[in-house]
């Protein structure tokens, strides 16, 4: 079981992108790496992880955004 969340970057850069709990409190690094230019995916493995409401943050150079995810294993 697993989400993928798909981003892109307009040119190669280091992308860090995280899962946190609703307190914003990092959970799982699921990207860490130099991304070329283009749409990517970052793959976060659910297994462990209950139903619920999850955030995603992503950092590339001065970009930084967190948005909302909700998880449904039902």
């Amino acid at each position: 079981p697993q989400l993928c969340i798909e981003f892109g970057v307009p040119e190669t850069g280091w992308v860090m992108m995280e899962i946190l709990d609703q307190s914003g409190r990092s959970l799982e690094t699921i990207s860490n790496s130099i991304c070329d230019p283009g749409y990517h995916m970052a793959a976060w493995n659910t297994e462990k992880y209950p139903s619920g409401r999850y955030q995603y943050s992503m950092r590339f150079k001065d970009y930084y955004e967190v948005r909302d995810v909700a998880l449904n294993k039902g």
